[in-house]
């Protein structure tokens, strides 16, 4: 991947995954000029994004440019490209990941936007996909919004990688978007850490926060009052930053505070 302005040849990306978020990014790098394809199962929902060119469902009023492919089939989606973003939710990520194995190659650079830990065995989800994928794994994560970043409004994300060379191409090649900051790879083990740490149903909230779901959303899904969600998430950030504050730097604490 390298800089159009600079008169070299852009990637071929496939986004695996058609929510708001894969949606979002798929438009971000398709204005920054490189070939998109988007990935969804749900062969009725990859038609109605070909002949709409909206997700009136996840993010109406966003237009999608023709330029953007849509497939139901994941060989398509991730034979030959350069960079497969993988942004299904956090509970489909290992069976899509093992799914794509037999068509992911050597070079192919794989970024990881799904947010949170697997249920079971805390791992994290790029650790996840390093588990059934044999390709060094990009974390792209917030604060951002998918709304955001869908309608151009500035925002910051965090990258790393265990090959940093690629995390810095892939925030490179997102610059124009203000995606301006590289969280380094212990930085980001201790955030994840720390949150599944958390008391179990503080943890449960805070796995969904990172999903983006909203208050009511989270509330509905665990069963719970609004306020409840507000105060697990108000003693989780307390326990976060108290835990963090004298190892990471002020832009991961800035994330902590920004959810």
């Amino acid at each position: 991947m390298t800089d159009k302005k600079k008169g070299q040849a852009m990637a071929n990306v496939s986004v695996i995954g058609a929510g708001s978020w894969g949606t979002a990014l798929a438009l971000l790098l398709c204005k920054n000029g490189h070939d998109v394809t988007v990935w969804s199962y749900k062969e009725e929902e990859v038609r109605t994004l070909s002949e709409k060119r909206e997700h009136v469902s996840k993010l109406p009023g966003v237009k999608i440019p023709n330029e953007i492919f849509f497939t139901a089939d994941l060989k398509e989606a991730v034979e030959g490209k350069d960079v497969v973003v993988l942004a299904v939710p956090s509970i489909h990520v290992r069976n899509t990941a093992k799914k794509m194995n037999a068509y992911v190659k050597g070079g192919q650079i794989l970024v990881d936007v799904a947010k949170g830990i697997e249920e079971g065995t805390n791992k994290t989800l790029a650790e996840v996909i390093e588990e059934e994928l044999p390709n060094p794994v990009v974390i792209l994560s917030g604060p951002s919004h998918a709304e955001e970043v869908a309608f151009g409004i500035p925002t910051t994300v965090l990258t790393t990688s265990h090959n940093m060379k690629y995390a810095e191409e892939v925030q490179y090649e997102s610059e124009e978007f203000y995606f301006d900051r590289i969280l380094e790879e212990e930085v980001y083990q201790h955030l994840m850490n720390a949150i599944s740490d958390l008391p179990e149903q503080c943890r449960k909230v805070f796995l969904l926060v990172l999903e983006n779901k909203s208050n009511q959303e989270i509330a509905n899904m665990l069963s719970v009052g609004i306020e409840t969600v507000k105060s697990h998430k108000k003693a989780g950030k307390k326990i976060l930053y108290e835990r963090l504050k004298d190892m990471v730097p002020a832009v991961a604490l800035t994330f902590l505070l920004s959810i």
